[in-house]
């Protein structure tokens, strides 16, 4: 009888001691704050790990970052000097107006979540599409000084006046002269007014044969007093695809085809009854609906061999006087990163 006593004894207290162990080992906090105690989670728990499958999921990025330590003039220099004989190659430089990070993580998560998205979808239609991500570049200052930065290698803002000053005379670092000196072709798009930053003369300079600017009909510039920079993106993505279209059908006799586009809908200002940052974000989305389709309908022309597609904005929105920035857009506009992709198909 004592030694049944015993057992049962022995029995009860070695229940209580799994109790307390598993009281021990799984003792968390609930939602309120209120310590929570699960008796029986920790012993499940190992049980389900031991004996039940759990489907494992990789998370794979669709953008290469192998490429992070490359500058996007350097890229498109080695592609305009690396084409296989016989092969028609066309490398497009597309500018982003006013689509760098502005230093307000709202904005920025906004701009860079749908910049990649668009690459994404591309990606998904068109399987032999290759991304890679550039190195960060940093703003110098206007439109035209990320243009001269990316198409010349120019690195400080001071350089900029010698190619304002001298614009009539060729620059041979910059990619387009480097395209001409191959037997290339060289186009520019921007619907923007052609006397703006002396484009029309600048452009011709540093290699670009042919230029494209908005339609500076008496009409449209009576648009242009109500909004300024009112051009449209469409008609400069309608242009170059038919000049692209033409030149894949050989009708100008190159096989090396450099265009570059420098876009307008997302230039300030930035009004409308939902504010500043709604009405920001709204031309952004609005504006790379436009470059997807462009680009999608680029990818599908048809003989193209060989294409190089870059993306990269000129500089943050001046957005310095919008109450959510708090100014700090505004200080960082002329150091803080402007993100780079190449589309390579």
């Amino acid at each position: 009888m004592a030694r049944r006593d015993g057992v049962i004894r022995f029995i009860a207290n070695l229940t209580l001691g799994f109790i307390f162990f598993s009281c021990t080992v799984s003792l968390g906090m609930s939602p309120s704050g209120i310590p929570r105690i699960d008796f029986f989670g920790f012993w499940f728990e190992k049980f389900q790990k031991k004996f039940s499958k759990q489907p494992t999921t990789k998370t794979t990025s669709t953008i290469d970052e192998s490429n992070r330590d490359s500058h996007i003039y350097d890229v498109l220099d080695w592609e305009i000097g690396n084409r296989s004989p016989g092969t028609k190659k066309l490398i497009v430089l597309i500018v982003l107006e006013s689509l760098g990070f502005t230093g307000a993580n709202e904005i920025d998560r906004a701009t860079l979540s749908n910049v990649n998205k668009m690459i994404n979808r591309l990606k998904v239609k068109n399987k032999r599409l290759a991304v890679k991500s550039l190195q960060a570049e940093k703003s110098i200052g206007s439109t035209l000084g990320a243009e001269l930065r990316y198409l010349c290698n120019v690195k400080k803002e001071a350089e900029i006046q010698s190619y304002l000053e001298g614009s009539k005379h060729p620059k041979s670092g910059c990619l387009a002269n480097k395209v001409k000196v191959n037997k290339g072709s060289t186009l520019y798009f921007h619907e923007g007014r052609r006397g703006f930053y002396r484009r029309q003369w600048i452009m011709p300079a540093i290699g670009f044969e042919r230029l494209s600017f908005q339609n500076e009909s008496r009409t449209t510039l009576s648009k242009c007093l109500v909004k300024p920079f009112c051009g449209d993106d469409t008609d400069a993505f309608t242009k170059a695809l038919w000049s692209v279209e033409k030149w894949a059908q050989g009708q100008t006799g190159s096989e090396l085809l450099f265009i570059t586009i420098m876009t307008i809908d997302t230039h300030a200002p930035y009004v409308g009854s939902q504010g500043v940052s709604y009405s920001y974000k709204n031309s952004v989305r609005l504006s790379l609906g436009k470059l997807e389709a462009f680009l999608a309908k680029l990818l599908e022309v048809k003989m193209l061999q060989d294409v190089v597609i870059g993306l990269i904005p000129d500089h943050p929105p001046p957005l310095g006087q919008a109450s959510f920035c708090k100014l700090e857009c505004q200080s960082k506009n002329k150091t803080h990163p402007i993100y780079a992709y190449i589309l390579k198909y």
